[in-house]
């Protein structure tokens, strides 16, 4: 369950960018592509269109110095028509010009300039070429240009008119003649003019409104994901009481001080805090000033207390944890005692007091095994009320692995047979003759041995096991009743504990009913043990349910009578059958003795006049005896006639008893 978890958090928190980043290089990539093949492909459709004339200018020029010339072997200027005189011819093995171009270049340096790279080439098609060497000097058609005029404010000023010029290029067309012998330079210009900006820009914004727009909405996206992403995290460390970061922060950064604190770099100490009577609190200010008082904790912790390589946050209530840097055990205790008098003064409107457990890391463990660790100390201070601070040690260890050993193992004892059901038979006080037993729990572990019943009721208690031990205690105790029954027996009355938990049941009565009759044993036989503090619950629904158990024939009884501190107002509100003297009344000093006889003469005769059975339990002694039967008590349970013994035992205590 904890590594799910982990994995829907880390899921939550992970921002997938590489999938993102690499389609928006491969979107700009092929939108640069797009563009460039566009433009390439735009300029070599421009020059195609407007060099086409001065190709076929070139042309006829070519043939009128062929024809000039015939069939002569050299050619000289005077063989050369007048129209030559804005062009250059260029003797190839001689090496140089017949006629000098009159374009507005250097011409002595005309061979080096047309040459070198800065100077763009077009062959016949339109194409650009690279670079030009002299063994291609022959090739038909070759253009190279210089760059003139550019009139810019033309195209953007004067777009309504397509025959403005917007830039002129002057430049030449080099013609082989007289079988590559001869190269002609011919001289021309070339306008582009608005249309042909128009023609291209449209296109061009139209390719980029294609394919922009869905770029910018992808990389918009992108930009809102990553932002809810990080929304999303801040949410996730967000504790909505405090304002502040909540416990999933908390174990995150604590988890890092574990590490460090087992690698050496720095002892750590977990800190289990919370706000004693919150719940109470709350019910007398109302669930906002409680609130108040929880934002109050964390800003004086969050102000006044932490170091940087700290860290704390809400557990749950007023219950904070708080992982602190411990220098040694008698400073943290010092520390801690700091900060809980500094949270009592720092919250002067109400009085409150905290409570505070510590666990220092020692091992690997989890930040929430830690925190239980430390608030098991904590609880344990609940029960010394003059210390409010206790460190986690070996023992309260070894009870929490006890109690995890329990928990582990209690359905499986249950199910194979480990708990037993043993008998502590009742006597009568006068006659000393078998009038009633009740019926106890032992757990016999093929691992643990024998495990007396303080050591798991407590727990069974606490986490609702105890349910199912009360049902197989009354179901064990019917089947034997009706079994001896059947076997002709001295069969007595039999007291099954019924706990505190079961009466959230409202059909206690019914089925409790269904197990004894499941069983076929008499119910007159079976009687049920309520201890006292089943009373402080709902006390409707017990009074309800006693009057249903009693109408079915059962006998109930209160046990540990004088043990809680509404005895008498439980015996006004509840019809009993029998009433169960506390053990304790007949332990103490001496010098209550007096008084505790008294108390228990008094009760035993207040019974009787309530028409109920009295029981005295944990008799020890002769004299204890003398005194419940003087006194009218009717029945003795305790170690002075019998201890808990295991069914075969009390069979042949029935039989004696005969």
């Amino acid at each position: 369950m904890m590594k799910t978890k982990e994995k829907r958090i880390k899921k939550l928190k992970r921002v997938h960018l590489l999938p993102h980043l690499i389609i928006l290089v491969v979107v700009l990539m092929l939108f640069t592509v797009l563009i460039t093949a566009y433009a390439e492909l735009f300029l070599s459709l421009l020059l195609q269109n407007h060099l086409e004339s001065s190709f076929q200018g070139a042309d006829a020029l070519a043939e009128r110095i062929e024809s000039a010339v015939g069939d002569a072997d050299e050619i000289t200027e005077d063989m050369l028509p007048r129209s030559l005189k804005d062009y250059g011819l260029f003797d190839t093995e001689a090496g140089e010009f017949i006629l000098l171009p009159t374009n507005p270049i250097d011409t002595e340096n005309l061979m080096e300039y047309g040459f070198n790279v800065g100077t763009v080439y077009f062959d016949e098609y339109g194409m650009a070429n690279s670079e030009w060497i002299e063994d291609d000097i022959m090739n038909p058609w070759v253009f190279g240009w210089e760059f003139i005029n550019a009139d810019y404010k033309t195209f953007f000023n004067n777009m309504h008119n397509d025959d403005d010029a917007v830039t002129s290029f002057n430049g030449w067309i080099l013609k082989s003649v007289l079988n590559d012998k001869y190269v002609l330079y011919y001289s021309t210009e070339m306008t582009i003019y608005v249309s042909d900006i128009r023609y291209f820009s449209v296109f061009g914004i139209s390719l980029v409104i294609l394919v922009g727009i869905p770029l910018i909405l992808y990389v918009s996206m992108l930009i809102s994901t990553i932002a809810s992403q990080r929304k999303a995290a801040r949410i996730l460390y967000y504790d909505a009481v405090t304002g502040g970061k909540n416990w999933l922060f908390f174990t995150e950064r604590a988890e890092k001080f574990i590490k460090n604190a087992v690698r050496g770099k720095r002892k750590y100490a977990m800190v289990s805090l919370r706000m004693e009577r919150y719940q109470s609190f709350c019910a007398c200010y109302g669930p906002v000033e409680g609130e108040m008082v929880v934002e109050q904790i964390k800003e004086i912790l969050e102000q006044a207390v932490l170091k940087r390589k700290e860290a704390f946050a809400r557990y749950a209530e007023a219950e904070f944890g708080l992982m602190l840097i411990e220098e040694n055990p008698e400073q943290i205790t010092e520390r801690v005692e700091g900060i809980r008098k500094m949270l009592v003064e720092g919250i002067r409107e109400r009085k409150v007091d905290f409570n505070m457990g510590i666990c220092e890391v020692t091992d690997r463990i989890t930040p929430d095994e830690l925190y239980s660790n430390a608030s098991l100390a904590r609880k344990n201070v609940q029960e010394k009320a003059t210390e409010k601070i206790f460190r986690f040690n070996e023992k309260l260890k070894e009870e929490q692995v006890w109690e995890h050993f329990m928990e582990e193992n209690m359905e499986h004892a249950l199910e194979a047979g480990e708990l037993h059901v043993y008998l502590q038979p009742k006597y009568n006080a006068k006659t000393h003759k078998l009038g009633g037993a009740e019926a106890l729990i032992r757990w016999i572990s093929p691992t643990k041995g024998f495990i007396g019943p303080g050591r798991f009721i407590p727990i069974f208690e606490k986490n609702g096991f105890i349910t199912k031990i009360d049902d197989f205690m009354l179901k064990s105790v019917a089947e034997l009743q009706a079994k001896w029954v059947a076997e002709g027996r001295n069969v007595v009355p039999v007291s099954v504990n019924i706990s505190r938990a079961h009466f959230t049941r409202d059909d206690l009565a019914e089925h409790i009913c269904a197990i004894v009759d499941a069983a076929g044993a008499p119910k007159n036989l079976i009687e049920l043990e309520l201890t006292e503090s089943a009373f402080f619950e709902d006390k409707d629904t017990l009074i309800n349910t006693v009057e249903k158990l009693k109408k079915m024939g059962f006998a109930v009884s209160m046990d540990d009578f004088g043990a809680g501190y509404s005895s008498l107002n439980s015996l006004k509100d509840l019809h009993l059958d029998v009433l169960k003297i506390d053990a304790d009344f007949f332990r103490g000093r001496e010098e209550n003795e007096e008084r505790s006889s008294l108390i228990v003469s008094e009760t035993i005769h207040l019974a009787q006049n309530l028409g109920m059975t009295t029981v005295a339990e944990g008799i020890e002694s002769a004299e204890q005896v003398e005194f419940l039967a003087e006194s009218g008590c009717d029945l003795i349970q305790g170690f002075y006639f019998a201890k808990p013994m295991p069914v075969e035992e009390y069979i042949q205590k029935m039989e004696e008893d005969k």
